[in-house]
């Protein structure tokens, strides 16, 4: 009976997993989405100002200090949306390695069943 027990609680454990798992992908994807939005903002804030006039500069590092200082705000906005997918990712990462984790305690109970099997 014990071992049908801890069978049970490695079958709940895999199944628990797998479902942090699917949140986490869900969250990743969310703030992928999120980021690439930011991105597109800002580049069309960048060259919006450029054909307005209001970003402007001889060369490319006076044109980027001026456009931190006309759309400073979506900088920030993309900046936090790469924080938040960089989390998101790691977050993910950590769910991948616990069901990694959990698929190889289940493998070795299997091996152990076998191994019982096998002599006795």
């Amino acid at each position: 009976m014990e071992m049908k027990s801890r069978l049970e609680g490695l079958l709940t454990e895999v199944e628990e997993v797998y479902v942090e798992l699917e949140g986490q992908s869900d969250k990743l994807f969310d703030a992928s989405e999120l980021a690439i939005k930011s991105k597109q903002k800002l580049e069309i804030g960048r060259l919006t100002g450029m054909a307005n006039g209001s970003i402007f500069g001889k060369n490319a590092d006076e044109r980027e200090a001026c456009a931190r200082e006309v759309i400073g705000e979506l900088f920030t906005s993309y900046g936090e949306a790469q924080d938040t997918e960089r989390i998101a990712k790691h977050d993910f990462d950590q769910a991948f390695l616990k069901v990694e984790l959990s698929r190889a305690r289940l493998r070795i109970f299997e091996l152990l069943v076998k191994g019982l099997e096998d002599n006795g």
